[in-house]
């Protein structure tokens, strides 16, 4: 198996950008993810673009070796940018050999932790106290 391609949706949801990134192997599987984004909407796609330069042909399942190699083969330090690209492309790499071994990703990282998870309602804005305790029981029933 190896990466054949990547690509970038970018949409906005409201006030937010939101970039998705999915990255198709040879052999069909594919795995997605989102980019946090820091800087001008479209400022990571030329970025995402050239790390898939340095990805193509890898094997996805190897998952460690390309986010240290995108990391190692930089002239210069990540900034929040590149960091959210890596972050992206190790998301999305991970949703693959999930898919391709037909479990969760949570099971390939060390299964379930935890049976309850607290939630932190606001991003943007402060949502009333009362439905962040309304969703978060709802969450944990």
């Amino acid at each position: 198996m190896k990466v054949a391609a990547l690509k970038t949706y970018m949409r906005r949801v409201g006030e937010r950008p939101r970039l998705l990134v999915k990255i198709e192997t040879d052999e069909g599987v594919t795995g997605w993810s989102e980019a946090y984004n820091h800087g001008p909407d479209y400022a990571q796609l030329p970025v995402l673009e050239y790390m898939f330069q340095q990805i193509k042909g890898v094997d996805p399942r190897r998952v460690e070796y390309v986010v240290r190699r995108l990391i190692q083969e930089a002239r210069f330090p990540p900034g929040a940018i590149r960091l959210a690209a890596i972050s992206a492309i190790d998301h999305a790499l991970w949703d693959i050999p999930g898919k391709a071994a037909g479990f969760p990703v949570y099971l390939l990282l060390g299964g379930q932790v935890r049976d309850r998870v607290p939630v932190y309602c606001g991003v943007y804005t402060a949502p009333d106290p009362s439905v962040c305790r309304d969703l978060t029981q709802s969450l944990n029933e």
